[in-house]
């Protein structure tokens, strides 16, 4: 149980702290799919992560970028997921 509190005062630390950077923390199931994003978003439970193991399985070119909690930023008016992007440790930090 602290754990789910730590894990919960952290990502609210993290969402503020990030608002100042157009950073933005969801929770969701990202896929990639011909150079796009599409994050599956709903609350916890509800099959996210199952429609994107379907779109893995049948639709080609399709490609996992996070299965929970995606920290997308804006940047030059395109979103990116932080996690698959070099500029991550750059971005917050400086």
């Amino acid at each position: 149980m602290r754990t789910f509190g730590l894990n919960n005062a952290l990502m609210l630390i993290f969402a503020f702290a990030g608002a100042q950077r157009k950073v933005l923390l969801i929770h969701a199931s990202l896929v990639r799919n011909n150079g796009y994003g599409y994050a599956f978003i709903a609350k916890s439970g509800t099959g996210k992560s199952t429609q994107v193991s379907m779109w893995l399985r049948h639709i080609p070119g399709s490609d996992l970028m996070n299965d929970d909690n995606p920290i997308v930023r804006l940047i030059d008016g395109r979103s990116m997921d932080l996690w698959k992007s070099l500029e991550w440790e750059n971005s917050l930090l400086s």
